[in-house]
């Protein structure tokens, strides 16, 4: 059968996903690569490139050449690490070369591309979501939430940060900073029991993503078939990620707009320029459709953060250093082409790239 998945669909970006004022290049890394980082930090082995990649990150850091960026996903697999000192290991290199900077959440920005989308497709306007700024300095800027300690006076109403004196605020910078490291590095073992008490389960999310791989894995084993995956597959997987990914926010706005979902898409490239007119659902389709293709592959809970974490920072960083197997597939679909995003391949092509920024 002919692969008609060939489509290539102009994408719309969110003017309302304000991007950093500065010149500084975002950077995004995978744990795997904090992991190796940590390791030779702490003189615990690892191989020489990274240390060379270490000392590289902490030049173009402190030159303002970079601003290296973290996720809600990358925070999720960092609280799945059970020993509480390899956290902390890891968290102090991040502590070393980041500033606590977060990408906006991926259903936030996913709302803002669809705006934008809905707004070119149709010439109206919808739920008018606000501006929000694409790096945040705090994790739960990750989950929608402004993030850093609220200051409040006897009555209990807010203080005005800018009327403290000079050296007030210093001090109330390094104690956002430390909360910040301490949300990261996640509780000690002996807190465990007392959180748990409160209302404590990291397990919801992991619970959560494993479900989502075995959805995954039962679409594989029970819907698809080898005529399906030489043919139209990336057509099936973009219904998927619109009546999956989309479909309530996608109600809402055409609810307000006043549009039906049959006049909005009254053909296949209708369907097809909806999805992939948006950055990060481009992303999630282009990447599920590779790893599709194969039927011999076993989903796993990291396929899905891997997927939702490309799906912020190909389209929204500068420079992504993932891992090899996702990198593979990132080049064969030529999203970081269409992105103008750099995939270095090793640490070394990393540190050249820092090196001449």
């Amino acid at each position: 059968m002919v692969n008609r998945d060939v489509e290539l669909i102009d994408l719309i970006w969110p003017k309302t996903l304000i991007p950093p004022i500065d010149s500084a290049k975002l950077l995004y890394l995978d744990l795997n690569h904090w992991i190796n980082l940590a390791k030779v930090k702490l003189g615990k082995g690892g191989a020489t490139r990274y240390w060379q990649l270490l000392e590289a990150c902490q030049l173009a850091v402190k030159n303002k050449k970079v601003r290296i960026v973290l996720s809600d996903a990358l925070a999720e697999e960092i609280f799945k690490i059970r020993d509480p000192r390899q956290r902390n290991d890891i968290v102090s290199v991040i502590d070393e070369l980041t500033d606590y900077e977060y990408l906006a959440g991926l259903a936030d920005v996913k709302k803002l591309e669809l705006q934008a989308t809905l707004d070119e497709m149709t010439g109206t306007r919808g739920l008018n979501y606000s501006q929000i700024p694409l790096v945040g300095g705090s994790l739960l800027h990750a989950f929608g939430k402004v993030g850093g300690l609220l200051l409040t006076d006897a009555d209990g109403k807010p203080i005005d940060r800018t009327l403290l004196s000079e050296e007030e605020q210093r001090k109330l910078k390094v104690i956002d900073r430390e909360a910040e490291r301490q949300l990261l590095a996640g509780p000690k073992d002996d807190d465990i029991p007392e959180l748990r008490r409160s209302g404590y389960a990291p397990e919801i999310v992991q619970d959560s993503l494993q479900d989502n791989a075995q959805i995954e894995q039962s679409f594989a084993n029970e819907q698809l078939d080898d005529r399906m995956r030489r043919g139209r597959l990336k057509d099936v997987l973009t219904a998927r990620e619109l009546f999956h990914e989309l479909n309530e926010m996608l109600a809402r706005e055409l609810s307000v707009r006043k549009i039906t979902f049959a006049l909005l898409t009254k053909n296949i490239h209708d369907a097809r320029r909806l999805v992939h007119s948006m950055p990060s659902s481009c992303v999630a389709v282009e990447l599920k459709t590779n790893y599709h293709r194969n039927a011999a592959r076993k989903w796993t809970v990291n396929d899905i953060r891997d997927i939702h974490a490309m799906s912020l920072a190909i389209p929204y960083c500068d420079i992504v250093f993932t891992d090899a197997a996702v990198r593979d597939c990132l080049i064969r679909s030529k999203l970081p082409a269409r992105m103008r995003t750099l995939v270095p391949n090793k640490p070394d092509d990393l540190v050249q790239l820092l090196s001449e920024l």
